[in-house]
């Protein structure tokens, strides 16, 4: 006797845990049903076993004996239960017949469409004719919402419905309803709102969710200004060189009493070349040529003989000057800002040529004999700082300066230096002409120049490495 019996336990056994794995399955699906989405039909195992076979009658049999007691919501659970071990006619006809009691219709629905579609090749066409009203007649009840495609997961009213795409159409129960899509890009869209009424059918494109931002690009760097590359140079300048004064002595008495009041204008050239540093510094040699005049009138009256003397100056200053030229260059792109100086030595050459009238007290004038022409050399140290800014095409650049140019010493002095006309034919009516005025004592020597201070604007072209 207790042989078979320790011979029956293993199946007991295997029995209770095949029931036990239906059941859970079975309570899954249901879950899932509970929610508008599709859901998914069981598939049936190819050969089941007379284990499963009863246990799926005995589940609809118990939901059969609820359902006739009007335990609607029971008899559903018992035919979901059954249908899920092994899907027949019976138990999902049950199933539908309960939702629809239960006014859960977008489920019903879904129930007779399985219905139609898992046993089409064994109902009559009786069954097909009630199976298909009653579809109609569902279909006038709930919304239909048709999707367009897409990709990802489908999300209706917070109910995951599966991964897209899904074929057969979504039912919902009349009224609002939220539509998301999850997918690894992020919500496409993020939340979607719709509202259907009974009967109405709505086709809802899901639009496929969009590309990954491309990667941020790196920073870019500011390019840095081009710089002047290492090499040698060649420069030349010209323009305007302007002072208020050479500062020699006559120029200081027309200060006082002058008709025409002194001030030096001129220009200056200037070449340069040299070595240029990497960095924009550069080095090298400069040399040039200025030359400015100084060009005014002074009076001087005599009252011994009522005479006055209108003399007329014209001091000329003339000076080659050459030295060493240091400088840097800052590079903002084809525009630079320059800075340089230059010091050495120049050669002045300086002239005062002077002419005139004398005029006496009554209006007469005689021009005064035109003394001669002294031209005075003199060595000086010069300074010329600079400041300028070009343009570059190039290794051509193309700029303009401003600048002091700086003599740093005194110049000689002009001597025995005497004005007046000659006395002869000065008897009888002439002898108040001024041209018999007596000759003035010479002048006393006066300074041709002392340290001047020249502005200069210039135009500056390059040829640089």
């Amino acid at each position: 006797m207790t042989a078979p019996r320790r011979t029956n336990r293993p199946r007991r056994i295997a029995r209770v845990l095949t029931a036990w794995a239906a059941l859970c399955a079975t309570v899954a699906f249901a879950r899932a049903t509970d929610a508008a989405c599709p859901p998914a039909r069981p598939a049936a195992e190819m050969a089941p076993t007379p284990t499963l076979e009863a246990r799926a009658k005995a589940l609809f049999e118990a939901g059969s004996a609820l359902l006739a007691g009007g335990d609607h919501a029971g008899a559903l659970d018992l035919f979901l239960q059954s249908r899920a071990i092994l899907p027949r006619y019976a138990n999902t006809q049950n199933a539908a017949v309960c939702l629809l009691e239960l006014g859960r219709f977008d489920e019903a629905l879904f129930m007779y469409e399985d219905l139609l579609a898992q046993f089409a090749g064994t109902i009559t066409e009786a069954q097909r004719a009630a199976i298909t009203k009653a579809i109609d007649r569902l279909q006038d009840k709930v919304g239909t919402l048709r999707l367009g495609g897409g990709e990802g997961v489908l999300e209706l009213d917070d109910e995951r419905c599966g991964a897209l795409p899904i074929e057969r159409p979504v039912y919902v129960m009349p009224g609002k309803h939220v539509v998301r899509v999850d997918n690894p890009g992020g919500r496409v869209p993020p939340v979607k709102m719709l509202t259907l009424a009974a009967g109405q059918s709505m086709r809802f494109k899901l639009d496929p969710p969009p590309p990954p931002p491309p990667p941020r690009p790196p920073p870019k760097k500011e390019p840095r200004p081009p710089r002047l590359r290492p090499g040698w140079f060649l420069e030349v300048s010209g323009g305007l060189a302007v002072g208020p004064t050479l500062g020699s002595d006559a120029e200081r008495e027309a200060e006082t009493n002058c008709d025409d009041c002194p001030g030096a204008v001129g220009y200056v050239v200037a070449g340069r070349g040299g070595y240029v540093l990497a960095g924009g510094a550069f080095f090298g040699f400069a040399a040039g040529y200025t030359s400015v005049s100084s060009t005014f009138t002074r009076r001087i009256e005599d009252r011994a003989f009522p005479v006055t003397y209108r003399l007329e100056h014209d001091i000329q200053f003339r000076a080659p000057f050459m030295g060493p030229v240091v400088g840097y260059r800052l590079s903002l792109g084809r525009v630079g800002l320059l800075a340089r100086g230059a010091l050495g030595g120049a050669y002045v050459q300086s002239s005062d040529p002077t002419g005139g009238t004398a005029t006496n007290d009554q209006g007469s004038a005689h021009v005064l004999v035109e003394g001669r022409r002294t031209v005075l050399f003199s060595p000086n140290f010069f300074v010329m700082p600079e400041l300028g800014i070009d343009v570059r095409w190039g290794r051509l650049h193309m700029g303009l300066s401003v600048g002091v140019l700086a003599f740093m010493m005194e110049g000689p002095a002009f001597r025995s230096r005497s004005y007046g006309v000659s006395p002869l034919g000065c008897d009888g009516p002439m002898s108040r002409a001024p041209a018999c005025a007596p000759m003035p004592e010479p002048l006393p020597p006066q300074i041709a120049y002392r340290p001047t201070q020249l502005f200069l604007t210039q135009l500056v072209m390059s040829i640089m490495p």
